[in-house]
C-alpha cells in the first residue's frame, strides 16, 4: 500500500534511508511544477555488485500530489 501526501508547489522533500540496506529513490512518474508524482526504491542488491540478500525487498512507495 503506497504512502500519501498532498504538498504546495515550491515544498521540498528529503528522503532519509535508515534501513541497513542501501536503497535508490527512483520517480516512476510525474509531472513538472504541479500535479501528481509517484516515488519508489530499488533496494541495493538491484544497483550495487556484490551484495546478494534473500527473501522480499523491503521497499517504499510514495505519492506525492502537488497543489
Amino acid at each position: 500500500m503506497p504512502r500519501a501526501l498532498t504538498v504546495k508547489a515550491g515544498t521540498s522533500l528529503e528522503f532519509v534511508d535508515d534501513e541497513v540496506m542501501p536503497h535508490q529513490i527512483v520517480e516512476l512518474s510525474g509531472r513538472r511544477l504541479a500535479g501528481t508524482y509517484v516515488f519508489g526504491t530499488k533496494a541495493g542488491e538491484d544497483y550495487t555488485k556484490g551484495i546478494e540478500t534473500t527473501g522480499p525487498d523491503n521497499v517504499l512507495r510514495l505519492v506525492v500530489t502537488v497543489k
